[in-house]
């Protein structure tokens, strides 16, 4: 009976597009998440080669070694 009474009511045009329009307001949200992460992930990567390539100066490392190892160039350190 309950199955029957969700049947014509997804049946109803009106009720399918708010049922579809939630589902995509979820997925959009998730999408919108997922990019978020992202890119937070690469800003920590980057500020951690940017970390590294500056302890490797501090130490003596030459830039074809930097650039080698990090894949940075003195470019990349500028403040």
């Amino acid at each position: 009976m309950a199955l029957d009474s969700m049947r014509r009511a997804y049946a109803s045009d009106e009720v399918r597009e708010m049922v579809e329009m939630r589902l995509k307001a979820q997925h959009d949200e998730a999408s919108r998440l997922y990019e978020a992460r992202q890119e937070g992930l690469q800003e920590g990567e980057s500020r951690a080669l940017s970390s590294v390539a500056r302890r490797m100066l501090e130490t003596g490392a030459d830039w074809e070694a930097i650039t080698r190892l990090t894949g940075l160039g003195p470019e990349d350190l500028q403040d």
